[in-house]
């Protein structure tokens, strides 16, 4: 089943515009492998130590420079099962973030940057 159009906030389109702008020969391929996700939101690996939430990595292969899924971009992602939603929280290239034990604590800041995000652009009547 597929998912409709993924919620990007400000965190994670300013990644992805920074990815895009290193690699602009791998744009429309990485916006299919994101799309891939909304078709197959069980993809990649779970990321485990992020306090309940149910994260998923999935990597990005970037072909013309010959960069390999294994060394190449990950995207992290949240599957919102009530609504049908995939949240987009981050896109990195493997060398450029820190190591497992610190990611998990990165990912939770990008979490409350989207939670600011969503009270400051939906606020309560």
């Amino acid at each position: 089943m597929s998912y409709k159009e993924p919620r990007r906030f400000t965190c994670f389109t300013k990644q992805l515009d920074d990815l895009k702008a290193r690699y602009p020969h791998s744009s429309a391929e990485i916006d299919r492998q994101l799309n891939a996700i909304l078709d197959n939101p069980d993809c990649g690996d779970r990321i485990p130590r992020c306090k309940g939430f149910h994260l998923r990595k999935q990597r990005i292969l970037l072909a013309y420079y010959g960069i390999s899924k294994a060394n190449g971009g990950r995207v992290i992602f949240m599957r919102l099962e009530e609504n049908k939603t995939i949240v987009m929280i981050a896109i990195h290239l493997k060398k450029d973030w820190p190591e497992e034990k610190k990611l998990a604590k990165h990912i939770e800041k990008c979490i409350k940057d989207i939670e600011i995000e969503i009270k400051e652009s939906d606020p309560l009547p």
